[in-house]
């Protein structure tokens, strides 16, 4: 697992951090045996940390435990961020030696191997006494280390004794001394002032997230408000959900948990979620409704029936050879992972072609199997009623043989979400499109978004906000209505906008003026060509080499046809050789004018999707990644 699918499940889903504290051990045996604390048994304190597991694990992205009792509680298959404590703190003689040191025989790669994509290391830390806090940066550096050759998430809690008696100093020193602590997340306790808040999200280049250190619940909640309006990527919160717990017995103590903590949990995650994210906000890109989609590795799909909607519209050439694949490897990862984490079966839907074309999905369904390695069993004729098959994947056939689709006909859609118990979107070149199994299905099932899609929402999220200049966008192609209002939004966001293809003809036989700082270059050969001339293939060329950020959607000419595709090869050629520049290319027809995998892995980001593309970069959403929602 990657570090940023560790993040990924430590983030929940309008993209804020949200960990449910659950290894304090000495808080839960003072809360069980108040006047005896030690005679608490590990069997209730497994208990208890299971039902707290149980309360919180829907409302919250991770849950941290402990190692010693971690074994007994941690379920590999959960689909949470599972959290395990590195550390053994304790006096050596007062508080002046305070320490903390890594679990004897303990390692990262035990966490991984027990499930968890994430290590928290609490680091007692005195800036006066210089070699005390020496020591513990050693400790902090050592495991930073270790994680960053794991691929786990490192998450450090950097505490003094002093807190009480001097927050707002004693919490700044803290930061600014570990700030460099190669960590993944910080977690610090409340540094008493808004002011302090806000220095800390100045210091700190990573996520933050506040902790609630004892703090009494209702303060808690004032300062998580406060912290998240300053900067907080979230919370990491404990006993202050629990706190009165110790003063019930029996039922009265079951019935606290369930009618004062839990909400209260609910309560904290709402604050969390109801604030603007800060730029430190791990995951999602802020700015589109991105914030809002859960990504189906965040849930259990152990033993359920999943519906992926892919966009396997692929072009296929003499022979029933398929053209380009992109569309096809790039959904692959999402598949694998639902086939990895048990799932009963895979129903895939994809349209192929025009509807008028009714053609069969057969052979592409023919190609995946290869690709996948196991058999996919083309279902003909859907059903209100569908027959649960046999084999693992299944796939209906194109979409597009049934009027009901592309009408988002209600009806079509329930009974295609029939065949299943989740819906993930893994089809991002067609989410702007209002069809029956893209925007009618998550009206009837939990719905989310595959990984694909989530990584073509990022990166092209990305380009909305602060694109390093010069950005340069080239647009080629046929489909000219839909570019040319694109290309006035982007004429106040881009410097340089590249005209070929169909689009640069109509463009200058129009005489279009399109307002904005943009200079708009079109071919220097005139209109009614075929392919971009040598002479505007050099003048392109020179002003690609210049660029910081480059987005490219359609071919500079009729590609289909060999004689018309030098242009287009000249722009991708110009492309790959800045290196320096960071590359967007999207759309079918682009995708299968570049060509071979070799070719596209020299490209930064290959959208899958050249009207969806459009359609973002132009508004900034997309109909279905809106609707994608759980119940």
């Amino acid at each position: 697992m990657s570090k940023k699918d560790c993040l990924a499940k430590l983030t929940n889903s309008h993209g804020k951090i949200t960990i449910a504290a659950l290894d304090h051990r000495g808080s839960l045996k003072q809360s069980l045996h108040p006047d005896n604390p030690e005679s608490t048994t590990n069997e209730e304190i497994l208990e208890w940390k299971r039902k707290m597991i149980s309360l919180y694990k829907d409302e919250v992205a991770g849950i941290l435990v402990d190692p010693i009792y971690g074994k007994n509680v941690i379920d590999t298959t959960y689909s949470n961020g599972w959290m395990l404590s590195m550390e053994e703190t304790g006096y050596r003689g007062d508080k002046q030696a305070r320490v903390t040191t890594i679990l004897p025989n303990w390692s990262v790669k035990q966490a991984k191997e027990m499930g968890a994509c994430s290590v928290k290391l609490l680091l007692y830390y005195d800036p006066e006494n210089v070699e005390l806090a020496k020591q513990q940066k050693e400790v902090a550096t050592k495991l930073a280390n270790e994680c960053s050759r794991e691929d786990i998430v490192f998450l450090l809690e950097p505490l003094s004794y002093k807190i009480e008696t001097d927050r707002v100093r004693e919490v700044l020193a803290i930061a600014r001394d570990l700030k460099d602590i190669e960590a993944d997340i910080f977690k610090f306790e409340y540094p008493g002032t808004r002011e302090a808040c806000l220095e800390i999200t100045k210091i700190i280049k990573q996520p933050w997230v506040l902790l609630s250190a004892g703090m009494e619940y209702s303060k808690y909640k004032e300062a998580l408000k406060i912290a998240m309006e300053s900067g907080a990527a979230g919370f990491a919160v404990g006993r202050a959900v629990w706190q009165e717990f110790g003063d019930y017995q029996g039922e009265a103590r079951e019935k606290y948990f369930t009618e004062v903590a839990s909400p209260r949990m609910k309560e904290l995650v709402n604050i969390v979620n109801g604030v603007q994210s800060s730029d430190h906000s791990p995951i999602i890109a802020q700015g589109s409704e991105l914030g809002h989609t859960r990504v189906i590795n965040q849930v259990v799909v152990k033993d359920k029936r999943v519906i992926v909607r892919v966009d396997w519209n692929v072009t296929i050439g003499k022979a029933m050879r398929i053209v380009d694949d992109t569309r096809i490897v790039r959904t692959l990862p999402t598949i694998k992972w639902l086939l990895d984490n048990g799932v009963k079966q895979i129903i895939l839907m994809s349209h192929l072609g025009k509807a008028e074309e009714k053609r069969s999905i057969k052979p592409v369904a023919e190609y995946a199997e290869n690709l996948i390695g196991k058999p996919i069993k083309l279902v003909s004729q859907y059903s209100s009623n569908p027959v649960i098959q046999s084999e693992q994947i299944i796939m209906l056939e194109n979409l597009r043989l049934w009027e009901g689709e592309d009408k988002n006909d209600p009806t079509f859609a329930r009974q295609l979400a029939a065949y299943g118990d989740i819906y993930v979107n893994e089809a991002f070149g067609e989410c702007h499109r209002e069809s029956a199994s893209i925007v009618g299905i998550p009206n009837y099932l939990p719905s989310y978004a595959g990984l694909w899609l989530m990584d073509e929402m990022e990166t092209i999220g990305k380009l909305q906000d602060e694109p390093e200049r010069p950005y340069i966008v080239i647009m080629g192609g046929a489909k000219v209505e839909d570019k040319l209002k694109l290309i006035e939004k982007l004429a106040d966001k881009a410097d340089t906008i590249l005209l070929g293809g169909k689009l640069a003809n109509e463009y200058i036989l129009k005489k279009i003026q399109i307002k904005g700082k943009a200079k708009i270059l079109t071919p220097i050969e005139g209109s009614e060509l075929l392919d971009i001339g040598m002479a505007t293939q050099k003048l392109y060329a020179k002003e690609i080499a210049n660029a910081k950020t480059i987005v490219w959607n359609g071919p500079m000419g009729k590609v289909e046809d060999s004689r018309y595709f030098a242009g287009t090869q000249a722009i991708y050629e110009a492309i790959v050789k800045n290196e320096s520049a960071y590359t967007v290319v999207g759309g079918g027809d682009t995708l299968s004018a570049i060509g071979k995998e070799e070719h596209l892995n020299r490209i930064d980001h290959v959208s899958t999707g050249g009207g969806a593309m459009l359609k973002l970069l132009e508004t900034g959403r997309l109909v279905g990644v809106e609707v994608l929602k759980t119940y």
